[in-house]
Order: structure tokens, then sequence, then C-alpha cells
């Protein structure tokens, strides 16, 4: 039996959106600049009663809550006994999206308030609605597919965002899906997707925006999907921060899409599918050292330092080292009480194709083993949000992403190495 393919998308609705987040503080929302979507991918492996979906959303993150909310009504609704099924929530990352997606009601989430908002049930109530219509459209039009996988290796989009010339994952990877009625494309792609300032107070995807509709001239349905972005940005290559310059990416992303993709596999049927979920508990911060006040003062100082500042690029530096100071103080009121977190992680196999499905921001040092020894795809960003994951020389330098973490030094080399422990005795894996 065959394993077959549908698809579907929503609009979200704008007007459900009051508050935007990303940046701090949250702002306002005065209208819609471009659309934002719910898109749906479902597979169904008939031989083993097995259903995957693929649901991403143009937000800045998806929390748990809303994972294990969608979880229960596909298993209680659209799901018969006899089938079992894989859920996967991708956030594409835009901070221009809704806030309110972040359930800072959880204590180790509070001190992100300013930036995500206060959880908005009403906003997930909608979303709820758009998952599960879309989820509902995509299984009634399922069918045979072919699918191919092509890389690209994007140039003068994004950069680190600390120092421009360290190396870092630039690898665009599209998987083609094509039916006799259809074809649609899952991009994965590292890079914070964020040209729009603080400033813009107006609903966007930002450059991913113009990027889907340069695509949906070759494709019906276009979803991306953050690879290890943590540290990955726009921050020096973008002249400036405006909707012009993220359309101006947009076209460059497509333009290099088309004229340098290469195929690793081409109109191949899929033969099997795989996932297993899995975990480890990682410790937190110690944040008895950190002093607010310290913090503050030494936060002040860089903004004073930032004023007498002329040159672009050193404000721009300057700019991150306040965000991380600001960080550095939501930690100290987040993880107070709290030692350790349980991180989910999960590892999936398309035929011989290895994914690792991250729960926050990776930064693409952290994920260069698994890329290059196994070949791994690093979905991030899926099905919770735990902010950062860094690498220890981040902490050493005291930069931001080291900063926005909840876990102390070491603890996401520790997750790479049990990810990796897992890859080696993931039976779908092995057996290809």
């Amino acid at each position: 039996m065959a394993i077959l393919y549908g698809f579907s998308e929503k609009k979200v609705d704008f007007l459900k959106v009051k508050k935007l987040s990303g940046y701090y503080p949250v702002r306002e929302c005065q209208g819609e600049h471009d659309p934002l979507f719910v898109k749906t991918h479902t597979f169904l492996d008939e031989s083993n009663h097995h259903y995957l979906f693929f649901i991403s959303l143009d937000v800045v993150g998806i929390d748990s809550t809303l994972h294990c909310k969608i979880k229960k009504i596909i298993k209680e609704n659209f799901i018969n006994d006899s089938y079992t099924f894989d859920l996967f929530l991708f956030a594409t990352h835009t901070h221009s999206g809704p806030s309110g997606m972040i359930d800072t009601n959880k204590q180790f989430k509070r001190g992100l308030m300013g930036i995500f908002g206060e959880y908005d049930n009403f906003l997930e109530e909608h979303l709820i609605l758009l998952i599960t219509k879309s989820i509902v459209w995509s299984k009634n039009k399922m069918k045979s597919f072919r699918y191919s996988i092509s890389k690209t290796n994007i140039q003068e989009i994004a950069t680190d965002r600390h120092q421009p010339s360290k190396k870092i994952d630039q690898t665009m990877t599209v998987f083609e899906i094509t039916t006799d009625t259809s074809k649609t494309a899952i991009v994965n792609y590292a890079c914070h997707p964020t040209v729009l300032p603080s400033s813009n107070y107006l609903i966007s995807a930002d450059f991913l925006s113009g990027f889907y509709e340069k695509m949906n001239e070759a494709f019906d349905l276009v979803s991306f999907i953050n690879g290890s972005s943590a540290n990955i940005s726009t921050r020096f290559t973008r002249e400036e921060q405006s909707f012009r310059q993220s359309s101006f990416f947009s076209n460059a992303l497509y333009s290099q899409f088309i004229r340098e993709k290469a195929y690793i596999k081409e109109k191949e049927t899929l033969g099997r599918f795989s996932f297993e979920e899995k975990s480890i508990r990682l410790e937190t911060k110690d944040v008895s050292t950190i002093s607010k006040k310290e913090e503050q003062i030494s936060k002040e100082k860089l903004k004073q330092k930032l004023n007498k500042t002329y040159s672009e690029k050193e404000r721009k530096l300057i700019q991150v080292k306040i965000e991380g100071k600001r960080a550095a103080i939501k930690m100290k009121e987040s993880l107070s009480d709290i030692s350790s977190l349980k991180v989910p992680f999960w590892i999936g196999a398309f035929d011989d194709q290895l994914i690792i499905f991250i729960p926050g921001e990776i930064t693409s040092n952290l994920t260069e083993k698994l890329r290059n020894n196994y070949h791994a795809f690093i979905f991030s960003l899926t099905n919770d949000y735990l902010f950062y994951f860094a690498e220890k020389e981040l902490y050493k330098a005291n930069m931001y992403e080291a900063q926005s973490s909840f876990f102390k030094a070491g603890e996401a080399e520790k997750l790479i190495n049990k990810i990796e422990e897992y890859v080696e005795l993931f039976a779908c894996y092995n057996r290809l």
C-alpha cells in the first residue's frame, strides 16, 4: 500500500491579533501589511495506519500548551482508534507576528513576558480552529505523490550576528512534493527572517512573505521551517530595516533557489517514514550569581555608549549587548526556583534522510556535527519554545544567545551528544 499526501493552508484573521511580539517590549498591532498563514502537510502510511502532520505557522514561536491541545483534539476527533499519528508544529519566527503565542503563565517563561506578551487564549482558539480545519482539508484530498530534495548554498542574506565572517549553515533545503494535480514545497533554511524593526506595527511574515509569493508562481503551497538560526540574522547584510529591504531579500532568496539548486533526490516514491520522541533533563543556570542591579547599570552604560557611537557596525554590536543584559535580568526573574528542565526532541527519517527536531532556537555551531556526520536536516522551533541553545564559547564571551538561554554552559552540548546517541540507535536510520 502507498504513502499518501494532502495539503492545505488557512489565513490567520488579523483582527484576532491585538499585539505584536519578538522585540522588547510588545507593541500594539495597527493592521496588516501581508497575511500570516497556517500551512499543513499531511502524510498517511496506509500499511501502518499512521498519519504525519507537518504544520507551519507564521508566528514567533510555538508553545507546548498549543501542541498538547492540538494532539488531544486530533486523537479524539480526527483519527480512528486503529490509527496513530505524529504531530509537528513549526514557527517561522517572524518578529512581526502576534504576541501571546508563548505561555508565560509557566514559571520559567514568566521573564519572557516583555518580549512575547501574556498568553492569548482567544488567539489560541482561533489557531486551533484554523489548524483543525486545515487538517480536515488536507486529509480529504490525499493522493499518491513523488518527492524531490534540492540544496542551495545561499549567499548575502544572512551572517553570524556577532562576527559576519564566521562560518554558519547557509544551506537551503527544499522538499518538493508532486501529485498528478499539484506541486508543493517545504523549505528548510536557517535564518532569523527579521528585517523589519521594532518600530513596525503591521502584521507581516517579513521577507518570507515575498518569498512565498515568488515561489507560489511554481508551487501550489510553500511552507517554511527554520533551521539552526539562533546566531544567524540579517543584521550585517541589510542596508535598512524596511519593507523594501524585506522584498529585496525575498527576491534574492527566490532567485538563488531558481539558479543554484542542486537535486540530491529527484522524483522518488517515498518508501517509509518514521519518527521517535526522546527527551533529556538539562540543568538551568545558577541565577543566584546574577545581580539585577549590576546588569541594569551595565545596560544603561551600554545605552550611553550607543548614543555616542556613529559606526553602524559598532552600533549593531552594542545593541546586541544591550539585548543580552536585558535577557540576563529576565533569566533572574524566571529561573529563581528551577534547577532543571525536561527538553524533548524528535528524530525522524524520510527514507534515508535524517531529520532532527529542536524545541527552540539552536546555534549553527552546535548542529554542525549532526549536519556533517549524519547529513541531518535541522528543524527548529518545533512543538515548544525553550528559547536558546548555545555552545560553551558563547557563555565565555557573554554573548546574547548564552544570556538568553535557560540552561547553564555545557548543557546544550549534552543535548547534542544525547541526540547523537539516539541517532546511532534509531531503528529506521540503521536499517537504511
